[in-house]
C-alpha cells in the first residue's frame, strides 16, 4: 500500500487500488482500459439508473465519460470495460466524435472484436446462475 502512502504512481496502479476498493465496499466495479494509454474505474450504480459509471480516481472525475476527447484532446480508438464476470466494448460511451472514432480503430477487425468479447463473455459467465447470465446479458444489451 505504498501507493496511498506516497500518493504517487501511475493510473494503472490508482486504477486497480480505486477499482479494489470500490469492491471492498460491496460495489460492483470494472477496470477500463483505453488503447490510447490511460485506465480508470466504471462502478454499476442503481441509484444512478441503473447503469455503469465512469470514476477516474487520477483525475478526481466522476461520471464525466467524454473528458478524455473534449478536455484531453485524445483520440481514442478502443475502450474496453471488464472484470472477473463481464468484458464489454464500451468505446461509444467515451467518444464525441464517431466517425473519428470508426476511422481509427483499425487493429482489429470489428466482427473479429464482436467474437472475441462474445466468446470471453461466454467463459466468463460459464458457471454462474440463470438470474446472474440474466442480470449480466440485459446490462450488455443497454452499453
Amino acid at each position: 500500500m505504498k501507493l496511498l502512502e506516497t500518493r504517487n504512481g501511475r493510473c494503472g496502479e490508482w486504477a486497480n487500488c480505486f477499482t479494489g476498493m470500490c469492491r471492498a465496499l460491496g460495489h460492483e466495479a470494472r477496470y477500463v482500459l483505453d488503447w490510447t494509454d490511460h485506465v480508470w474505474t466504471e462502478v454499476f450504480l442503481e441509484s444512478l439508473g441503473n447503469r455503469w459509471v465512469h470514476l477516474d480516481p487520477c483525475e478526481n472525475a466522476f461520471d464525466a465519460p467524454k473528458m478524455y476527447e473534449r478536455g484531453w484532446g485524445k483520440k481514442l480508438t478502443y475502450i474496453i470495460a471488464f472484470s472477473s464476470r463481464e468484458v464489454a466494448d464500451v468505446t461509444p460511451r467515451y467518444i464525441v466524435n464517431h466517425m473519428g472514432n470508426k476511422w481509427r480503430r483499425t487493429e482489429v477487425p470489428e466482427p473479429w472484436l464482436k467474437h472475441t468479447l462474445t466468446q470471453v463473455r461466454k467463459r466468463l459467465v460459464f458457471g454462474q446462475t440463470e438470474e446472474t447470465i440474466a442480470r449480466l446479458t440485459s446490462r450488455l444489451e443497454v452499453e
